[in-house]
This record gives C-alpha cells, sequence and structure tokens, in this order.
C-alpha cells in the first residue's frame, strides 16, 4: 500500500503541476497558445469549457491544481503536505471525472479520468487516519 501511495502521489502531483501550469501561462496572457494542445471538444463539453474560460473560473481551478500538484511533489521530503493536496485536489478530481462522464460518455478521454480518480481513492484509502477524525462523531 505504501508504494501505491507514493506511485499515486508522483504521478497526481506531476500532471497537476505540468498540465496546470500549462494551461495556466495560456489563460493568464504569457503565451498565445498552451505548449501542450489538447484535442478541441464540441457540443455541450466545449460550450461548457468555453463559459469556464470566458468566465475566468478556469484560472482559478488551474492555480489550484498546481498548488495540490505541488504539495503532492512536496510530500515526498515533507510527509505533512499530502493530505492537504488531497483535500484541494480531491473536489477537482471528482468534477473532471463527473465531466467526462456526463459529457464525452464514449470517448476515448474517458481513460485519464478515471486514473486520476483511482490515484485519488489510493491517496485517500493511504491517508485514511487523517480522515477518519473529520468523520468521527465523537471528536
Amino acid at each position: 500500500m505504501i508504494i501505491g501511495t507514493m506511485i499515486a502521489r508522483g504521478l497526481l502531483g506531476l500532471i497537476f503541476t505540468f498540465l496546470g501550469l500549462n494551461m495556466l501561462v495560456f489563460f493568464l496572457g504569457i503565451t498565445n497558445s498552451p505548449p501542450i494542445k489538447l484535442p478541441p471538444m464540441y457540443g455541450d463539453a466545449g460550450e461548457f469549457m468555453g463559459l469556464l474560460v470566458k468566465s475566468k473560473f478556469q484560472i482559478f481551478e488551474k492555480i489550484l491544481e498546481v498548488t495540490g500538484g505541488i504539495l503532492l511533489l512536496l510530500s515526498f521530503v515533507l510527509h505533512r503536505y499530502a493530505p492537504v493536496a488531497v483535500v484541494i485536489l480531491g473536489p477537482i478530481i471528482v468534477s473532471i471525472f463527473l465531466f467526462h462522464i456526463l459529457f464525452l460518455p464514449f470517448d476515448n478521454r474517458v481513460i485519464m479520468p478515471i486514473v486520476l480518480l483511482v490515484c485519488l481513492v489510493v491517496l485517500v484509502t493511504g491517508y485514511w487516519s487523517h480522515f477518519q477524525r473529520i468523520l468521527d462523531p465523537h471528536s
């Protein structure tokens, strides 16, 4: 379980740090296009993503993604930051998963959100002792 937790921390840390920075430099106007091109989305998915970008909501989400990713990478040195990163990235991962399931159900891009969700479950179970106190009615 310890090795699985370390793999999940590293994978999520790298994904959210680098892909979050990739889009953040584009949204902040540092570059004209993202360094890593993502495939276009059409229909309701494209409209929804367009609204997120237009409303600047995506900027705040990317800041949280980069913060959570950096905290996960830092947790290899400073172990206390991993549960905080899980709290930050958990709702984002669930949102990404639901977006792909609801808007792009039969697309091949659904694999990445499933990997993210599995990594999240591994981290939550690995750090369950930190989250158990929240759910304990006697604390």
